[in-house]
């Protein structure tokens, strides 16, 4: 699907890790790999969206678990609470 002409060309996050695992493969990398907390981080906005329509955090956790076939704890959703350090570059 492209966008309509004069329209700025967007992309999903999908298709951003299928760029990036495509780039990743033709250098001989192996896949990126996220920690538990980094990955919590990259998805507070949903989990923040989750909480505000009733979810609680262990039904959150389950979602995630049963989404990436990872375990996760409800207490782990507290690492979004983190301070965060500023990203560099």
């Amino acid at each position: 699907m492209s966008a309509a002409e004069g329209q700025p060309v967007r992309f999903t996050v999908d298709q951003v890790a299928t760029a990036s695992t495509a780039m990743r493969v033709a250098l001989g990398l192996p896949p990126k790999n996220l920690t538990k907390a980094e990955f919590v981080i990259s998805v507070a906005d949903e989990v923040a969206q989750l909480r505000v329509a009733g979810w609680d955090d262990a039904g959150i956790a389950d979602l995630i678990g049963e989404a990436t076939g990872e375990p996760i704890g409800a207490a782990d959703l507290a690492l979004d609470q983190q301070p965060r350090r500023p990203e560099m570059g």
